[in-house]
Order: structure tokens, then sequence, then C-alpha cells
């Protein structure tokens, strides 16, 4: 019994992987395995929260070198716990990619971050979950 609903929890993953990696509608210098684990890495840590992850700084030119990994967390409400969701995000990122530079930043309506702003043209959606009602 616990195969076949960690098999349905696995194909469900597996479909909402896929419906992320067709919203990624520009070139970005991340290889699909690294967005694959990113990507799971999102799902297995932010699975309870309403949020969007974004993509931003030198990995969304397609043409530059090098570079950390520039995350942004766009949440709808602040989370309880960011600097334990971060710590806890940054590990799972590591067993699904290896350790590589990566920062997170996290934004919330009440939040108001004027370098979170000035992202608003250059980033890139990677994933998002949106709660169920």
């Amino acid at each position: 019994m616990k195969l076949t609903i960690r098999r349905t929890a696995r194909l469900k993953q597996d479909m909402n992987t896929q419906k992320m990696k067709s919203q990624i509608r520009h070139p970005v210098r991340l290889t699909p395995g690294e967005i694959q684990g990113l990507c799971n890495a999102f799902e297995n840590i932010l699975r309870k929260d309403d949020c969007k992850v974004y993509l931003f700084g030198s990995r969304t030119d397609p043409d530059g070198k090098g570079g950390d990994i520039d995350l942004l967390i766009e949440c709808g409400s602040r989370p309880s716990e960011s600097l334990r969701l971060t710590r806890a995000l940054r590990l799972k990122i590591y067993d699904q990619i290896g350790e590589q530079k990566i920062d997170i930043v996290w934004d919330y309506p009440e939040k108001k971050d004027p370098f979170v702003r000035m992202q608003d043209e250059s980033r890139i959606l990677l994933w998002k979950r949106i709660k169920e009602k």
C-alpha cells in the first residue's frame, strides 16, 4: 500500500515538474538536470506554502559565464520560519544538484525591499505552488 501511495505521489510530482519545464520560456544558464533538481527541492521544502520561485541575476543571461544561482521566493504571506526554510532548502538543493553558491531572497506583501523591485524585469519563473482552497 505504501509503495502505491509513494508511486502516486511521485507521478504527481513528475507531472508538476513536466508542467514546470514548459513554463520556463527564456533560455537560462541551468542544465535540465539542475532545473529538475531545483524543482524537486522546491516541491519538497515549500510544499505547504503559497509561493513562486524565480531565477534572477547572472544565470538568466544565457551568454554569460559562471555566477551563483540567485533565487527569489515570493510568498503570499510572510513565512513564519524563513531562516529554517532557507537552510532546509539550501541543503535539499545541495542534495539534488551538488554544492554551488546559492543566494536566496524572500519577498512577501509586507516587505518593501527596493532590491526585489529592481529584479522584476529580469527574473524568470522556475516553480510555483498555489495552495488549494
